[in-house]
């Protein structure tokens, strides 16, 4: 176990010891949509996800020096992205195939793991190697994850588990995602971490009920969510420094982080109690380098 992977590891069986972000908030709307849903982020701040329109149908996008350009696939029902890079590339999926974009060209390229029904793109690090999930059916023992290196497919599934999903790579190759268990009947989800050449370590942090990683940053810093035991709703949290702060946009009911850059800038999507069923977009930017917060309060929105 390398060195990254064993600090990782060992501070997240700790029972973590939560404090409120500090840092600003600032509300995500892509006009005129009916949802926003915030998934990635890169080392300049230009983020990626996906929003509903008026008549419900699912569109990328890219927001980049405060200008939102619409991403759409031709050949599918809904576009959803997921990740990017440094290098000006998106990866996502349309409900069946998994989605590559050059933001460059504006061209698309179709990730489809040989044999699958379907297949998500769900990130992407600077030497273009992706990784996400694909299928072969239904229920909670048919879904595997891989890498993508170049045109290589490696398949990749936790020792001992009966489903996989990958959903965050950083530069140096370190893989975070969630894996499944059947036990009694019951479909039990864990989350993992992977460092290149080693097997997946299972971190499930103790005293967070029900946590899921959805990102990791070249710092080994993580973004993900809990179930608040108080209110019962999702919060966010980042993990950085070996301090676990909660994310959770004020006035929210619903909060869940999905992406991290290196400077800890964190994006997500949250609810509003008054409109429990419409997904808003934030981005977090923290005042002063996580884990060093002087005493709990939660940040400024904008």
């Amino acid at each position: 176990m390398t060195t990254l992977t064993r600090a990782l590891f060992l501070a997240m069986l700790l029972t973590p010891s939560l404090a409120f972000a500090q840092g600003t908030y600032t509300q995500i709307d892509y006009p005129g949509a009916s949802q926003t849903y915030p998934q990635g982020i890169d080392a300049a701040g230009d983020l990626v996800g996906y929003y509903y329109d008026a008549a419900n149908a699912v569109h990328g996008f890219l927001l980049s020096g405060g200008l939102f350009t619409t991403i759409d696939y031709a050949g599918g029902t809904g576009t959803f992205l997921y990740g990017i890079n440094d290098e000006g590339l998106i990866v996502g999926s349309d409900g069946i195939n998994g989605l590559l974009y050059d933001v460059q060209s504006q061209t698309f390229t179709l990730i489809n793991y040989p044999t699958a029904s379907s297949t998500m793109a769900a990130a992407i690090n600077n030497s273009g190697t992706i990784a996400g999930a694909f299928s072969s059916g239904s229920g909670c023992s048919e879904q595997n994850g891989f890498e993508l290196i170049g045109t290589i497919y490696r398949k990749f599934d936790v020792p001992e588990s009966n489903e996989t999903y990958l959903v965050g790579i950083n530069n140096i190759g370190v893989i975070v995602g969630g894996f499944v268990r059947i036990q009694n009947q019951d479909c039990l989800v864990h989350t993992f971490i992977s460092h290149p050449g080693t097997e997946a370590h299972v971190f499930d942090p103790k005293g967070l009920l029900d946590a899921g990683v959805l990102a990791i940053n070249d710092l080994g810093g993580i973004a993900g969510f809990y179930v608040n035991s108080t209110s019962g709703y999702y919060t966010g949290f980042e993990f950085e420094n070996k301090q676990f702060n909660s994310i959770e946009f004020p006035d929210s009911i619903y909060t869940v982080a999905r992406g991290i850059n290196d400077s800890e800038q964190v994006v997500g999507n949250f609810y509003y109690p008054s409109s429990p069923s419409i997904s808003h977009g934030f981005l977090w930017t923290p005042d002063a380098p996580a884990g060093k917060n002087d005493s709990p309060r939660s940040g400024v929105r904008q």
